[in-house]
């Protein structure tokens, strides 16, 4: 027992051995791989959930599991790289197999009739504002935009419209949705709809 006292330089007592720095001290963690692949799958299909949400869909998946919702929310951002985010609406109609072979057309198009965008093109565009009910912000990756589709967008209230080119803004207007009036076509019995404008 000197002896051995003798070789650490009195540092160590024999039949103790020094812990190393590294040592996992405290109990395990409670929260397994599995269990980060699970919530990262729960956000990219709900995107617009509340941590409270994300807590009690994991207690019904892992039955026994016992976590405070605090707990839920840092391990969200600690090991699933979540952040909240303000969100995006995207139809879901946008990025449908109809909508891609429409775009393939147009452009086809555009190559026929020798378009060029920075000569011969101008961009109408349209951008409405609409009341929309839902959450402004959703969860998403670190370096990723909080993206949320919607059956549609409904409640359009204002529409701004410009009209641009290479060269800049040729003109820029705004419309309110307003109420129809009818008016009869010259020389038939035809009638179509005028909506105010202001």
């Amino acid at each position: 027992m000197w002896n051995e006292l003798d070789e650490s330089g009195g540092k160590e007592l024999p039949g103790f051995k020094k812990s190393s720095k590294h040592d996992n001290r405290g109990r395990p963690p409670i929260l397994i791989e599995e269990y980060t692949q699970f919530l990262i799958e729960y956000i990219d299909s709900n995107a617009t959930s509340t941590v409270d949400l994300a807590h009690d869909e994991s207690c019904k998946a892992f039955p026994g599991l016992r976590i405070s919702v605090n707990a839920v929310y840092k391990h969200m951002r600690t090991k699933c790289n979540l952040f909240l985010k303000r969100a995006k609406t995207l139809r879901e109609e946008r990025d449908s197999d109809t909508t891609i072979r429409k775009r393939k057309l147009y452009i086809e198009k555009c190559k026929e009739n020798n378009v060029d965008y920075q000569k011969n093109y101008v961009f109408i565009i349209e951008a409405g504002f609409n009341l929309h009910i839902m959450r402004n912000r959703a969860w998403a990756s670190k370096n990723k935009p909080a993206k949320v589709k919607v059956p549609t967008q409904k409640g359009t209230s204002i529409t701004v419209m410009g009209c641009i080119s290479s060269a800049g803004i040729i003109d820029i207007s705004k419309r309110h949705t307003g109420v129809y009036k009818k008016r009869k076509v010259p020389g038939t019995s035809k009638t179509v709809k005028n909506r105010k404008r202001n």
